[in-house]
């Protein structure tokens, strides 16, 4: 029986890592597609993303800050 509960652990395990891959590949896939298309080209796609990181998220104001200049 426990070899069962075990196997069991493992299969779910094994499905998790396999939907965490598939949703892996289309964050990278969305995020290739802003770049190629944004208006301004990837430079204005990452400018874009590192503004809204430093809105929403304060701690990336000292990450990106100054890597940049907004144009």
């Amino acid at each position: 029986m426990i070899t069962f509960i075990i196997f069991g652990i493992a299969a779910v395990t094994v499905l998790e890592i396999a939907l965490y891959l598939v949703l892996l590949g289309l964050a990278a896939a969305e995020f290739a597609s802003l770049l190629r298309h944004h208006p301004r080209g990837a430079g204005g796609g990452l400018r874009q993303l590192a503004a809204g990181a430093r809105h929403i998220w304060p701690a990336a104001k000292n990450a990106v800050a100054g890597r940049w200049v907004a144009r």
